[in-house]
Formats: C-alpha cells, structure tokens, sequence
C-alpha cells in the first residue's frame, strides 16, 4: 500500500502523505499486484475530470501492458574425472527480476567487481545440494535486456529457469558418463560439509517420487519415457526439497503428451494437508504450462500475443493425471506454493530425451522444437 500510494501520488503530482490508501482484498496475484502501474492512468483520468475514474482493463489491455516473463540465458560448463564423477561445474546466468525497478535496496546484493548491486533473486537455485568440490556460480546483469524488456513477477522466481538449467545437465552429465541418471544424483546428494541434512531429504524425496512412479521398474512402449528431476526451492535456507517423475510419449511430429506426473515434496510439519496437496497439484500444472505452452514474442517491443487465442495456456483437456506424495517429517513448515512448478519443467526435458533422444536446452518446449533435435 505504501509504494502505490507513492505510485498514486507521482501520477497527481502531489506529495505522498496527501494519498490515503484503500486496501482491497483480491484472489491470486501471483506477484502482479506489486506493479501499480494501472494506478497511473486511475489518478490521472480522475484528476483530468475532477471525479472518481474507476479503470478496468480488457484482457488485450491487460496482456500489453502487463510485464513479460523474465528473459533468461545460462551457460553451464561442467568437468568429471576419469571414473564420471561431477569435479567442477561453472554456471553463469543472466537473467532479470524486478526488484531493482521496484526500489528494493535490501534485496540487492553488492557486486563482486564493484559495478553496483545485483539482484540475488535471479539466481536462486543454482546453488543447489549437490557434492562438487568446485562450483562457481556468476550472476551476470545485462543492462539492454532489463531496459528493452522489464520483467515482471514469474512464479517460480529464479528456481524456475536455474533448476531447468542444473537439473538438464546433471542428466546430460549421466548420460555423458554412462550412468543412469536416478544414480547418478544420488551419488552426488551424499549430504557432505555444508549439504548436509538438506542432501539426505532430496535423496529421499528422489527416491519416493521414483518409487511412486515406478521409474527404473516399468516397461515402456517405444516412443514413451520417465525422466526425472529434484530441487531444494525457493531459496536454499528454506527449502521445500521436491522431485518430479514425467512420464511422456513422443509422436515422430515432436508432438509431447504428457501422460502423468509424479511429484514428492518434503514440507516439515503438514499444517493444512489437504491444502498442501491442492498447491502441489495446481503447481505442477503451473509447472507444465510453463514448460509447453506459454509462449509469447516480442515484436517492435511489445507483446505479439494480446488474448488466450494466440497465447495459450494449458487447458483442463491437457493435463495429465498428477499424483502427489507428501513427506512430513516434524521439522519445521517450508512453502508448497512453488517449489513443484520449479521441477517439472527438467523432469519433462529429461523424460523427452529418453523417449526419442531429443535434448531440448530452450523453453518453452515447443513441437518444432523437438523435431529439430530429434534430427540434429
């Protein structure tokens, strides 16, 4: 209410303690509601005829003036020793988050080479609980991309993109030393120094999400495959450790069908089970539309797609069946609202790899997308 009241008050051009704020209830926000930008043409119109002016956007409104999904490129580079074992791993990232635009300071952190701070809401996740005696994490803040493109509120947050970028090499990195991937990160969650305790509830969260889906144990037609993935979202101090089992099948089109998703989240102590669970489920399909189907272009610096006839969401008659295990443990409570749309974007990756030998590196996953690598 503060900072739209001092939003409110730049667009009358009064000063702030002049503006009383009215705070209205309202259902999901998802992290838009912290841009007031639909104050402005409020105030202004309502100053222009000196009446009350009550602005409703039309979705097309709505869509165009919105912010877009934060603009992401990672590069990962990563070195194993002669037996396979992951040795090194460098991840840079550049990304964008709003809360510099917001005017935030707190949540800003001080650059290593002085050239002002960084948000560390971009990178989130990549600093993960898996044993590599080197890993080096860069934040790298492109200058053109936050001014061309603001970014807006995604939920999901950093986890959303850094989780699809470890979690897709750690696969590749299996596969590169002929190991099953299951394996393959359990070997690598071995709770040392600094992971521990943290490493042992991923490994078990890996491990029952495999086992309720049955990865490694069914036969699958030609075509179909399970991948998996596993993330200690939101931030790594207050961890919801959770893993994702997709089962796809692959049409020679590139066409994906996601025929179910295995998701086993560890919250601590269940306050609301049933509550949990609906935000598990509703959060993998979040997840989903993600990873598939939202996507959105950018042409002479707006956004093409303007309603849901050309940006399109996953519908009710696409989703897959989604089954939840929920692991509570006594500890402490951590949050269930995001952490599973952060994992099933890699397991879906990974499960397309095993079904037709596709690597796709870019979201969203498109059909056009698969084909090319199924050629490449």
């Amino acid at each position: 209410a503060t900072r739209t009241g001092a939003i409110a008050a730049g667009a009358a051009g009064i000063d702030p303690k002049f503006v009383v704020m009215h705070q209205m209830w309202l259902g999901g926000g998802f992290g838009r509601r912290l841009d007031a930008d639909m104050m402005v043409p409020a105030v202004q119109a309502a100053k222009a005829v000196g009446k009350p002016v009550k602005v409703i956007y039309s979705r097309e409104n709505d869509m165009t003036m919105d912010y877009s999904r934060p603009l992401t490129f990672q590069k990962v580079k990563a070195g194993l020793d002669g037996d396979g074992k992951l040795i090194a791993l460098n991840h840079d990232v550049v990304s964008a988050w709003p809360t510099a635009r917001w005017g935030i300071p707190d949540f800003l952190t001080p650059s290593v080479d002085k050239k002002g701070p960084l948000d560390s809401f971009t990178v989130n996740g990549a600093d993960f609980f898996y044993s590599v005696p080197n890993h080096n994490v860069r934040a790298i803040k492109n200058e053109l991309a936050h001014t061309a493109t603001p970014s807006g509120p995604l939920r999901s947050v950093a986890p959303g993109w850094t989780f699809w970028a470890v979690e897709s090499m750690i696969d590749e990195l299996a596969h590169a030393a002929g190991q099953d991937p299951a394996q393959y990160r359990i070997a690598l969650l071995d709770g040392k120094g600094k992971n521990d305790g943290g490493a042992q509830r991923l490994r078990n969260t890996l491990l029952a999400a495999m086992g309720m889906a049955g990865y490694g144990t069914t036969k699958l037609p030609k075509g179909e495959g399970m991948g998996i993935a596993c993330v200690s979202s939101q931030e790594r101090a207050t961890a919801s450790w959770t893993a994702c089992v997709a089962h796809v099948a692959v049409a020679p089109s590139g066409e994906v069908k996601v025929k179910k998703l295995t998701v086993a989240t560890d919250v601590g102590m269940q306050v609301h089970p049933d509550n949990i669970r609906a935000q598990v489920e509703g959060a993998a399909l979040w997840g989903l539309s993600l990873a598939m189907y939202e996507k959105a272009t950018l042409k002479d610096g707006g956004i093409e797609q303007t309603n849901f006839d050309t940006y399109t969401p996953l519908r009710m008659s696409q989703a897959p069946e989604v089954a939840v295990n929920v692991i509570a443990n006594g500890d402490k409570p951590t949050g269930v609202g995001e952490p599973a749309v952060t994992v099933v974007a890699p397991a879906l990756g990974n499960a397309i790899f095993n079904a037709c030998g596709a690597r796709i590196r870019s979201l969203p996953i498109t059909p056009e997308a698969v084909k090319g690598a199924m050629k490449a």
